[in-house]
């Protein structure tokens, strides 16, 4: 099977009229991310949609982008498709090599990569290098039935649509870290009962409810630059005991608010890297304490780089 392919794109269905609409709204704002993620049952026809607005506006069917669209011979759209199980790291090259050249016809070069999460580790960390700096005409869609299967680096560098849910309130959307599959693993229904203080901090890493799981990650992520390195280390050991759905949460946290607040100077991104390869580590039966002592301590260094 070939790596990247042309597909005929058909219009989207009366059922997808809900997520077309959201689509609308997104490339109405003239505020065009690099890199989306369509994950749930419509991602493929929201994909369709989003190719389909973006090259047309008003998705005349007549015009020549159109046409070219609906025969799957438009040369600015490639898929990616797994080759047997897996994308493999020499498809993802390929479509780097691809991705130099600007678009011959459109505005826009996209590539919609499907089941992403079939992505080898090798191709995720290949495709992280043009995710990171890519050009301003390229834009990605990933389609995953399987939003947590896909690193949480490539997870970070995306804007998430969840297709078939309803809207998310802004708290909920900021605690997920840009990865709806945390709405799976906690509840997120309002819970007023814990109260979250300095004292209870590494408690409260004991509940399953996401807001407050959110809350306990930044104020860690705050001690981290405000307490001396002997009481951050102190912090780490007794945090290295919690459930490993919460440290799992608490990793991916550490490196999404490292890489908002230190990833501006190389120093600091190449901190925030080897902070994200940490989540990937825990999930290969890493030791615990020696890893969360590790993290906390690169953390502690670059809140006290002069």
């Amino acid at each position: 099977m070939r790596s990247t392919t042309r597909r005929q794109l058909r219009r989207p269905s009366v059922k997808l009229s809900l997520m077309a609409a959201f689509v609308d709204r997104l490339l109405d704002t003239k505020n065009l991310a690099h890199a989306y993620i369509l994950t749930g049952s419509q991602a493929s026809g929201l994909a369709q949609h989003f190719i389909h607005k973006l090259f047309c506006e008003d998705q005349c069917n007549a015009c020549g982008q159109c046409q070219k669209l609906e025969s799957g011979n438009h040369p600015d759209v490639r898929w990616v498709v797994p080759e047997g199980k897996n994308i493999k790291i020499e498809q993802i090259r390929r479509l780097q090599h691809t991705a130099l050249y600007p678009p011959s016809e459109a505005n826009f070069k996209i590539f919609v990569i499907e089941k992403a999460e079939t992505l080898s580790r090798e191709a995720a960390n290949s495709l992280l290098k043009i995710l990171e700096s890519p050009p301003t005409y390229l834009v990605f869609l990933l389609l995953t039935q399987r939003l947590g299967d896909l690193l949480p680096t490539v997870v970070s560098r995306c804007r998430v649509v969840q297709t078939g849910l309803h809207e998310l309130s802004e708290d909920i959307e900021q605690a997920c870290w840009g990865n709806p599959a945390w709405m799976q693993t906690f509840d997120i229904e309002t819970d007023g009962d814990f109260q979250l203080t300095n004292e209870n901090l590494v408690e409260s890493f004991g509940q399953t409810h996401l807001l407050t799981l959110y809350q306990a990650t930044q104020k860690v992520f705050q001690l981290t630059s405000t307490l001396s390195l002997s009481q951050v280390l102190k912090m780490s050991t007794a945090l290295s005991k919690m459930e490993r759905p919460q440290l799992e949460y608490l990793l991916q946290g550490l490196a999404y608010l490292a890489h908002q607040t230190y990833s501006a100077s190389p120093a600091g991104l190449h901190a925030v890297r080897k902070l994200e390869l940490s989540y990937g580590a825990l999930r290969s039966n890493a030791n615990v304490p020696l890893l969360l002592e590790s993290c906390f301590l690169r953390l502690w260094r670059l809140s006290h780089v002069p």
